[in-house]
């Protein structure tokens, strides 16, 4: 009940600044758009027409990003629970809002959120302006909202300079929202190890690394079968049997299906090495427990998923998959990412 009043809330707010914000429609600013060069295995990236991308845009939502005066007693930032080094998470089993107070689940990585067809682990978000929202309104996380946002970045000159570039009118709440958004979008790892070997580079892998490449897409393993794609997931929802009794109802918390209890979305596994702890609520430590947990094929649960039923692995073979796991950081999207920060 409280996820779906949080939900119509969001889409109140959505509806308000379509017809209300608006001074000048966002599809009508076209100078100075903003673009990426992709590797050829990725899709192209999906930019919705009411939000295009361009520079001052990008660079508005990377100073927001980065402030901790967007929570209600100015402690914390959205990075506060997203460091670039960790491929934007945090490193804490569950991260941490205002007051210290302790959320509900582990940090995600932010990467290639572009992709996404919904956001959170329940998929209880539609669209990255949405889910901008959601932890800003969230007493636990930041405790604030935009609209008090406005009044509080009324007289900061350097946003509201960006704003008339990006949006060509006032930092309002919509603006603050969709240049957030616009700034995630730009979180795009794409040069790894195994980004280059798929590319054709056949010295990226070693034999190690080779090894578990094929046991990883193997048809008894089956990792390949959730983790799909280029970002290494399928973005459905699985219960993989990590407890008998969850605590968290997951995407049931969401649908309130009865079916959907104990089921989350599958993470990308890109930058994998990075996002310790793992699970939605940062129970496994590290990537060894995961791989030796999902050999067990997890405990007796109605949801589990089918393609969940684990797999023998040796010693050698073991070592094999977690190598080629490590293959999938990406050292050149966290530099880059931690020479733009913008701190004031």
């Amino acid at each position: 009940m409280i996820y779906r009043i949080l939900n119509s809330i969001l889409i109140v707010f959505l509806g308000f600044c379509t017809n209300a914000c608006d001074q000048k429609t966002l599809d009508q600013h076209t100078e100075d758009n903003w673009s990426i060069q992709l590797p050829d295995h990725f899709d192209p990236l999906p930019v919705p027409d009411k939000n295009p991308m361009n520079s001052a845009k990008i660079e508005l939502g990377n100073y927001l990003f980065f402030d901790p005066t967007l929570s209600k007693d100015s402690s914390t930032s959205c990075a506060s629970c997203h460091l670039p080094q960790l491929a934007f998470s945090d490193g804490r089993v569950k991260s941490i809002g205002i007051g210290d107070s302790i959320g509900m689940r582990n940090s995600p990585v932010l990467i290639n959120l572009a992709y996404s067809p919904s956001f959170m682990m329940d998929g209880g978000v539609p669209t990255l302006e949405l889910q901008v929202i959601a932890p800003l309104m969230h007493e636990g996380e930041m405790g604030f909202d935009l609209f008090e946002l406005e009044k509080r970045f009324a007289d900061k000159e350097l946003y509201q300079d960006l704003s008339i570039k990006a949006f060509d009118r006032n930092l309002d709440a919509k603006a603050i929202a969709y240049a957030l958004a616009a700034f995630q979008r730009t979180l795009l790892s794409f040069e790894s190890n195994y980004d280059s070997f798929i590319a054709g580079t056949k010295n990226s892998y070693n034999i190690e690394e080779k090894r578990g490449f094929d046991l990883f897409f193997s048809d008894s393993l089956n990792c390949s079968s959730c983790h799909a794609g280029f970002n290494f997931t399928d973005y459905n929802f699985y219960n993989l049997g990590l407890y008998e009794t969850y605590e968290d109802d997951g995407r049931g918390r969401v649908t309130e299906d009865l079916n959907d209890f104990g089921k989350f979305k599958v993470p990308t596994l890109r930058n994998i090495e990075l996002s310790a702890p793992y699970m939605h609520d940062g129970s496994i430590a590290s990537l060894e427990e995961v791989i030796k947990f999902k050999m067990t094929g997890g405990k007796d649960h109605s949801n589990k998923s089918d393609n969940f039923k684990g797999f023998d692995l040796n010693e050698v073979d073991q070592i094999a998959l977690l190598a080629f796991l490590k293959t999938l950081s990406d050292p050149a999207f966290v530099l880059r990412e931690e020479k733009r920060i913008k701190k004031l």
